[in-house]
């Protein structure tokens, strides 16, 4: 699938370019956020074109998406609370996330034997869509979207998430220094916003256009101390203005040649 594609493309680079562990999580949960809602629009649109197709994004695709978003979730929340905790109080704050997310599988051990076992044999039961109306569930306390889940991935992304945050509090790092941010606010509308960073991405006058569309919309909210959420659906909207699109700068365009003509008078 392109788009998980991209996604994984994306982390990677987000892994790469931003060292700051607050910022790399808070992005990432941004951009999962964005791509869960493309790739759900996808599927609820095309369907599947086979039973190993919807296996294969039932058992991998899915909980990759959900496992990656709950643990940097979690990451971010324990940057922020672990100043001035002492050890002690550092390791119980891990412990309780890791109980937390081990409370969303704990029960189903049989099916956490088969996702760690690699078994194949039942992936028809547990990692198609029929399974969706089943009271099995019904203790799972993220709410089940009978149209873009089964139940089982659920399962399966916290027990990937699960391990992957256990990885990371083996390796957890010291606070880092975060540089404060410049004193700039915003005052035009999120839209004009929006309209300007896909602007400058296109023409990639920006680290030579070596950046993500992602990265870009977070360090200039960031900056200008304005929370930039789902801009790809904000862009959509923008695209399907019947007149005018590019409204905003278009209007820059005019103020500053406004600006010009009267210091030529």
């Amino acid at each position: 699938m392109a788009k998980f594609n991209e996604l994984n493309d994306s982390l990677e680079s987000l892994r790469s370019k931003i060292t700051n562990v607050r910022d790399r999580s808070d992005l990432s949960v941004r951009l999962i956020q964005e791509k869960t809602i493309e790739i759900k629009h996808m599927v609820l649109e095309n369907g599947f074109d086979s039973i190993g197709e919807e296996i294969q994004f039932f058992k991998h695709i899915k909980p990759y998406l959900l496992a990656h978003k709950i643990v940097n979730s979690i990451i971010l929340d324990v940057e922020i609370r672990k100043s001035g905790l002492s050890t002690e109080d550092f390791d119980q704050l891990k412990k309780r996330k890791l109980s937390f997310i081990q409370d969303h599988f704990i029960d189903y051990k049989e099916f956490n034997f088969y996702l760690r076992s690699q078994s194949t044999t039942r992936d028809n039961i547990y990692f198609t869509k029929e399974l969706t109306q089943n009271d099995l569930f019904m203790n799972i306390i993220l709410e089940l979207d009978p149209e873009f889940s089964n139940g089982y991935d659920i399962i399966a992304a916290y027990i990937l998430a699960y391990d992957l945050l256990k990885n990371y509090f083996k390796n957890d790092k010291p606070i880092e220094n975060i540089a404060p941010i410049p004193e700039l606010k915003w005052t035009g509308s999120k839209v004009a916003l929006v309209e300007l960073i896909y602007a400058l991405h296109e023409v990639g006058v920006i680290n030579m256009g070596n950046n993500e569309l992602q990265v870009l919309s977070f360090h200039l909210g960031n900056m200008l101390g304005i929370e930039l959420k789902d801009i790809y659906r904000t862009f959509i909207e923008i695209k399907d203005r019947k007149k005018d699109r590019c409204r905003f700068l278009m209007n820059l365009i005019e103020v500053l040649e406004s600006k010009m003509n009267a210091f030529d008078q």
